[in-house]
């Protein structure tokens, strides 16, 4: 996986955790909450954008 797009309004604790070929994310505007440790150790993940909304 190489990027990954939420389509909702959470981000869940622990959602993407381990995710070890997560690269990049792209936030919509409607998602309003990011649970912590959601993107625990994603090694790869250089990059989180908040798109535009």
């Amino acid at each position: 996986m190489k990027h990954e797009n939420m389509s909702y309004d959470n981000c869940y604790k622990y959602n993407f955790k381990g995710c070890r070929r997560l690269r990049e994310i792209a936030v919509p505007p409607g998602v309003t909450h990011v649970g912590e440790y959601a993107f625990h150790r994603c090694h790869s993940l250089k990059s989180v954008s908040m798109l535009p909304g």
